[in-house]
C-alpha cells in the first residue's frame, strides 16, 4: 500500500508521526494488539481519509473514481493511477476493518476474563448508537437491510444531531457534483437531515475509540462488517435530543419562545429541553453482524 507523496500525489494522505504515535500509545494502553501499519491506517481514517476508505470498503468504485477526479482535478494523472489509488484505499480499508474486528473481540474476551483488572468494556447489547448525515432526496431509498462494511457511529445524541444538521464536512467532498444526481453532494440546503438509530445486537464488531480518538467529544464508535436492519422511518419536526440515548423519538410540541443553547447550535424550549429546529428523518433499526455466526 502506498501513501501520497510528491512523486505520487494522487493517493491517501499519510498521517504525521505525532498522530500515529498518539494512536499507538492510546491503543496499546487499552491492550489491543496492533501493528504500525494499522496505527497509520487508523489515524488516517480518523483524521481525514474516511470518505475514501468507506467508499472502498463498500466497493463503490464508480463514486470513488468520480470523487478522486474532482478532488485531484488540478493534477494530471491517468486511469492507471486512479486504479492504483482505489486498490490502495481498498487495502487500507481492510486493514481498519481487521483492527476493529480484533478490537471488538479483545473487548469481549477482556470482559469475560476473570484475570483482567477493570478491563475496557464493549458496547452492551441493547445500547443505542447513532449516525447522522445529509442525504440528497433524489437518491434511492436505502434497502431495509443495509450492509455497512466500514462505518463510523457515535454514542452521543448531540454529536450525531450536529452531523445530521450541518453541511457535509469532509474537505474531499467540497464542491463535488454527485454523478448519481447531477447536484452538489448531499444536495446542499436541499439535503435531508438524516439520523440513524441502531440498537446493538450480540456479536457486532464495534470499537468505542475512547482515548484513541482525536476528537473525544464526538464519542466515536467504529464499526466493521455490520448490517443495519431497518424497522421504521419517519420525519420529525423539532426533535428532542437527549431522549435519543433511550431510543426515543419525541418532537417538541411547542417551540415558541425557544432560545439558543449556549453550548450547541441548537435551541432550548421554554421548559429547558434541547432540540433541533429542523425536520429530521429518523431511521431506526438493529445493528447486526454482516455475517451471522453459525
Amino acid at each position: 500500500m502506498r501513501w501520497s507523496s510528491s512523486g505520487f500525489p494522487v493517493g491517501l494522505r499519510r498521517p504525521d508521526a505525532h498522530d500515529v504515535a498518539h494512536v499507538q500509545t492510546a491503543i496499546h494502553t487499552l491492550g489491543v494488539p496492533t501493528t504500525l501499519e494499522e496505527h497509520q491506517c487508523l489515524a488516517a481514517y480518523m483524521l481525514s481519509e474516511s470518505p475514501w476508505l468507506n467508499l472502498a470498503a463498500a466497493r463503490e468504485e464508480h463514486l470513488f473514481c468520480a470523487l478522486a477526479r474532482h478532488r485531484f482535478r488540478r493534477m494530471h494523472f491517468d486511469d492507471g493511477t486512479l486504479s492504483h489509488f482505489y486498490a490502495d484505499a481498498c487495502a487500507a480499508a481492510q486493514v481498519v476493518i481487521a483492527v476493529v474486528e480484533r478490537w471488538a473481540l479483545f473487548l469481549t474476551r477482556a470482559r469475560l476474563s476473570p484475570g483482567a483488572p477493570s478491563p475496557p468494556l464493549p458496547l452492551p447489547e441493547g445500547q443505542y448508537i447513532f449516525r447522522g448525515y445529509r442525504l440528497d432526496p433524489l437518491l434511492p431509498q436505502a434497502p431495509p437491510s443495509l450492509p455497512l462494511p466500514l462505518a463510523s457511529f457515535t454514542t452521543c445524541p448531540v454529536a450525531t444531531m450536529q452531523f445530521a444538521c450541518r453541511a457535509v464536512q469532509s474537505m474531499h467532498y467540497a464542491g463535488f457534483i454527485d454523478p448519481r444526481t447531477g447536484r452538489i453532494f448531499g444536495a446542499g440546503t436541499s439535503g435531508l437531515h438524516v439520523l440513524m438509530i441502531g440498537r446493538v445486537s450480540p456479536h457486532c464488531a464495534l470499537a468505542p475509540l475512547g482515548p484513541v480518538a482525536f476528537k473525544a467529544a464526538e464519542h466515536e464508535v467504529l464499526s466493521a462488517s455490520i448490517r443495519f436492519v431497518e424497522t421504521y422511518r419517519r420525519p420529525v419536526l423539532n426533535p428532542a435530543i437527549s431522549v435519543l440515548s433511550e431510543g426515543r423519538i419525541l418532537p417538541i410540541q411547542d417551540a415558541t419562545g425557544a432560545s439558543p443553547d449556549s453550548d450547541t447550535e441548537f435551541l432550548r424550549s421554554r421548559t429547558g429541553i434541547l432540540f433541533a429546529p429542523y425536520e429530521v428523518l429518523f431511521i431506526s433499526g438493529e445493528i447486526r453482524p454482516l455475517f451471522p455466526r453459525a
